[in-house]
């Protein structure tokens, strides 16, 4: 309200009439009493003169607010257009139709605002509405080694491929990221935000079908030298936050202790069995080796090799006569002799150990037993392969083991096992104590089905034991006690058979270049310069000009880091040309490109897709302490629409002009109107063909049948006053408040001029004005058909809509115009005219000498503007930002340079109050709750009661005090207020009384919380 409203020449009321009616009769007819409850006559006509005076005041105090009006009018202003609502309106294709749909620039969609009536939206922009889907988005970052999926069903790659594991193993594999099917169940995207979410791995993984394939007490060695300088990367391997080891179990995947060898090796120890995988027909034990993230130099091998060892170990079993015996002391051919009698010591993982030193070790004595058998056992108990004992002996006969055979299967047989000693008569008689027998594992040592038990099996086998059948005989039999196996690669060393390497999340199988002896790189870099997020599309656009919408949470006060657009080539990426209407992502808006001709699908981890990149270069967000722009989502097809309604043209003729022509224009909140003027006969041809090819878009020609112009429409422009206009300037005015278009005097400025045909030509653009603030969904209807168009929509609210201008403002605009001569010198100008310039702002202030960055100049000068839709975020102001400030600037050109000037929102400060109350009464728990959080709500809301100016914060006392003026039937104990805020570095959040002030900050709503307790 303006001061000339406020100001009252009488200020009495018609209650305050009466009130002095009443005593006044006390004073000049105390014999009589007014009374307007209960009337006489005479109260009567005291009310009758009350009502009567109390117009006549109330039409008196409006003498000055007309008297200010009517100087106003001196300035010849009309009012302002109202202003459009703008959004962002979405098209989604039919799937699997055609490759897009063109949309030129005004097509008309609908949007329901309450009742029958029909809202109007435009396109502002040509689109092309493409098939392709955005099926993947990731984020990148070679700095960082991080891989983070946003859409798509990414995960990490498992260390061992999905085909080799189990169900029980799957159960450990990482969760898939959001699937593109669901897309509004997708997380919001954190900018260049690598803090979470990481799948990229750098791991080698490891297969030998012996090697690895042991148990308790073995020792698996693994030998690696850097290519570059030959030294071992023993220390690098064995550090555990460097590396991590691990090993394939029957519960999957066991980590390993490491450490260094004194031959420069890694040493792994493990206890535990592992399980075997199958790969094309091979039975493999597993080793992986993971980097603990991903290295930021490529680490380059020269050789890779492996070995292993096991300490002393128990056979799995010792069997004879299909006889489990006991490998801590056991007669391995039992207490007698006989010819090809066998025993075999098994142990599987031993026994395939190719190449390898193996030891069996045992302690070596005898038993003797004397056999004197019946004669009619004889025949019953010897065997066929036996000789028969001779009929007579004299004395008593003695045998052993004389000479035996140590045998291996190697698939089609038990060959003698090769060993360098002879140990043929090893149980003869003549050896005793401790025994050691070495050999070479051969390469073709097969499992065999012994007892029961199939396994790698070594066989002793009596070939000699003379005088066996004879009796009675004392038959010395050896006994071998605690037998041990164990098994070295002494001096040998060797490659892995199979070798895989994983980086990203690509697996890439490697044992090629491993088995060739030339270096190669174990653990790579990611192959990602910068910080990118990238957008993959399962097709080309097949159109242009193509946009995506980035629905940004928080609009920044502070200068982004610069960002590139780069898009895929069968080679590589190229920078894309683009127009960013979300400055580096610091605001929501609309990014619009044209696609190159060699647009085309490139692989990405593993995915060949349509990429376009978003990259920052400078590193900018290597920091971690950045802030992160969040993007809400991120839509293809999307352009922006405004709240206007190009009307048909209309046309109007003149039959004799005058001064002073209006015309009507039947509709209200005009925006603007086109109008072209016939001026046939008041130009030559001549002046007619040259505006022609001068003007081509402001000229409408029409010619007769033999080609001679026959009318000749100019635009004309539109004008606030035509004060300033000269005679012959092609002028109009548009009063829109009662709809009309009015020309001038014909004398101070061109008036139109009479026609046999058609004089006027306008086509005008109005809008709903406030009633175009629609929410998000809203618009949803197409003004005709469009093919293969599924549906459109607007996934923000629609805003910024304003109606035509009061006369209120007007009167306030007029004022201010005096005042500043049409200039903008002190803050106060500033604030005045951007208070006038739009309904939608609720609030505004001039801050000189500060940028919204907190750099200070005397030349800077910073308008704050809060808008009266704030909550629903920023894009109301930052489509109001341009207009607003090419309007200010046109005022101030000669004051301000506009690399000085900054047009900004507040910085809002999230204020979140927590309440701690006791209450004798558990019932009236939620009452309070409600009451409390009100209460908070109202007291903070920077539009509500009191209020608060931009710059202006509550402190916890006042808070406090109002807190406790509410009532209740509970205590407040204690509370607290935390303040957040968004900055260059990052989201802040401190106790208020900590908060560093700004002259750019205003107080909103955080999140309130009030904790009730019940005390009994």
């Amino acid at each position: 309200m303006s001061k000339a409203s406020e100001f009252r020449i009488d200020p009495r009321t018609e209650s305050d009439l009466r009130e002095q009616i009443a005593r006044l009769a006390q004073s000049y007819t105390p014999e009589w009493a007014f009374h307007p409850e209960d009337p006489d006559i005479g109260s009567v006509i005291g009310l009758l003169f009350a009502s009567q005076l109390s117009g006549n005041i109330r039409r008196l105090n409006q003498i000055v607010e007309k008297y200010h009006t009517e100087f106003i009018n001196l300035l010849d202003l009309s009012l302002q257009a109202a202003f459009p609502a703008v959004g962002v309106a979405v098209f989604d294709m039919i799937p699997d139709t055609v490759a897009g749909v063109q949309v030129p620039r005004g097509v008309k969609l609908l949007a329901e605002s309450g009742g029958d009536e029909r809202v109007v939206f435009e396109t502002q922009n040509e689109l092309f509405v493409t098939s392709a889907v955005l099926t993947d988005i990731i984020g990148v970052s070679g700095s960082r080694g991080c891989i983070r999926p946003l859409r798509g069903d990414w995960r990490a790659e498992p260390l061992l491929p999905e085909s080799l594991l189990r169900r029980s193993d799957m159960e450990m594999l990482p969760e898939t990221a959001v699937s593109q099917e669901d897309p509004a169940a997708e997380p919001a995207i954190s900018l260049f935000d690598y803090s979470e979410g990481n799948i990229a791995r750098s791991a080698l993984i490891l297969y030998h079908n012996s090697l690895f394939d042991t148990a308790d007490g073995v020792s698996i060695m693994v030998y690696a030298k850097d290519a570059v300088t030959g030294d071992s990367l023993a220390a690098w391997l064995s550090n555990s936050s460097l590396c991590r080891w691990s090993y394939l179990s029957e519960d999957g995947l066991r980590p390993i202790e490491a450490c260094v060898g004194e031959d420069g090796g890694v040493i792994l120890t493990r206890g535990g069995e592992n399980r075997h995988v199958g790969i094309a027909g091979e039975e493999y034990a597993v080793l992986c080796v993971e980097a603990c993230g991903i290295p930021q130099n490529a680490v380059d091998l020269a050789r890779l090799e492996v070995s292993s060892s096991c300490a002393h170990t128990a056979p799995e079993g010792i069997i004879h006569n299909d006889e489990q015996l006991d490998s801590e002391s056991c007669l391995p051919f039992g207490p007698t002799a006989s010819i090809f009698d066998e025993c075999y010591i098994g142990h599987d993982r031993i026994f395939r150990q190719q190449g390898a030193e193996i030891e069996l070790t045992f302690i070596l004595s005898y038993e003797d037993k004397v056999v004197d058998l019946l004669p009619a056992q004889v025949e019953e108990e010897l065997k066929v392969i036996k000789r028969r004992p001779r009929p007579t002996q004299i004395g008593r006969a003695e045998t052993c083991v004389q000479r035996m055979a140590i045998e291996y299967f190697n698939g089609r047989g038990w060959y003698r096992l090769p060993i360098s000693t002879d140990w043929q008569t090893l149980f003869d008689g003549t050896c005793d104590g401790e025994i050691a027998i070495r050999f070479a594992c051969p390469d073709d040592w097969q499992p065999s089905m012994i007892g029961g038990i199939e396994g790698r099996m070594l066989r002793l086998r009596v070939m000699q034991a003379d005088n066996c059948f004879l009796q009675p005989c004392l038959h010395h039999m050896p006994r071998m006690e605690t037998v041990r196996l164990r098994y070295q690669y002494t001096g040998l060393r060797r490659l892995p058979q199979r070798v895989e390497r994983i980086c990203g999340t690509l697996r890439e199988d490697v044992t090629e270049l491993v088995h060739s002896g030339q270096p190669f790189t174990a653990f790579a870099p990611l192959p990602y310069s910068d910080n990118s997020l990238l957008l993959g599309f399962d097709r080309p656009f097949g159109g242009s000009p193509v946009s995506l919408f980035f629905d940004i949470e928080e609009n920044v006060h502070f200068e982004s880091a610069p960002l590139q657009f780069y898009y895929s080539t069968v080679g590589g990426f190229k920078r894309l040309r683009v127009v960013d209407g979300t400055r580096a992502m610091r605001q929501a808006g609309i990014v619009q490109f044209y696609p190159p001709q060699d647009f085309a699908p490139f692989a990405v981890e593993g995915r060949r897709r349509y990429w376009l990149r978003l990259t920052d270069e400078t590193g900018a967000f290597d920091r971690e302490d950045r802030y992160h722009a969040v993007i809400r989502s991120l839509l293809t097809n999307a352009v922006e629409v405004r709240n206007i309604e190009t009307l048909p043209e209309k046309q109007f003729y003149i039959e004799t002009a005058m001064p002073n022509m209006a015309f009507p224009l039947d509709t209200d909140n005009i925006l603007s109107a086109e109008v072209f003027v016939n001026e046939f006969g008041a130009l030559t041809q001549g002046e007619m063909r040259a505006m022609i090819a001068e003007r081509p878009d402001d000229v409408r020609a029409e010619y007769n049948q033999i080609g001679e112009i026959s009318a000749f429409f100019v635009r004309w422009s539109e004008v606030d006053s035509f004060d300033q206009s000269e005679p012959e300037d092609r002028h109009y005015q548009i009063d829109r408040m009662l709809g009309l278009l009015r020309f001038g005097d014909g004398v101070n400025v061109r008036i139109p001029r009479a026609q046999n045909n058609v004089a006027i030509t306008v086509r005008v653009q109005r809008c709903e004005g406030m009633q175009g603030n629609l929410p998000a969904g809203a618009v949803n209807r197409l003004y005709g058909n469009m093919l293969y168009v599924d549906r459109v929509y607007n996934p923000v609210a629609t805003s910024a809509g304003s109606n035509i201008e009061s006369v209120e403002s007007a009167r306030l605009r007029g004022t201010n115009l005096i005042s500043a001569q049409n200039r903008l010198v002190s803050p106060l100008d500033f604030q005045r005219a951007v208070q006038a310039y739009s309904a939608v702002i609720a609030k505004v202030k001039c801050i000189s000498g500060c940028s919204p960055s907190g750099k200070r100049d005397g030349r800077l000068v910073s308008v704050v503007v809060m808008m009266q839709d704030y909550l629903s975020g920023s894009y109301s102001f930052n489509n109001l930002k341009k207009p607003l400030t090419d309007f200010l600037l046109a005022r101030c050109e000669a004051t301000i340079a506009p690399d000085d000037f900054y047009l900004t929102e507040p910085l809002y400060i999230e204020l979140s109050v927590d309440v701690w109350v006791e209450t004798t009464h558990a019932d009236t728990a939620f009452q309070i709750q409600h009451m409390l959080t009100e209460r908070i709500q109202e007291m903070i809301d920077p539009l509500g009661t009191p209020g608060w100016a931009i710059g202006e914060l509550p402190d916890e006392r006042w808070i406090g005090m109002q807190l406790r003026t509410a009532k209740m039937d509970a205590v407040i104990r204690r509370f607290c207020v935390s303040a957040r805020r968004v900055e260059q570095d990052g989201v802040h959040e401190c106790d208020l009384a900590e908060l560093p002030r700004s002259p750019f900050m205003i107080a909103v709503n955080g999140r309130h919380r009030v904790h009730v307790t019940f005390v009994g």
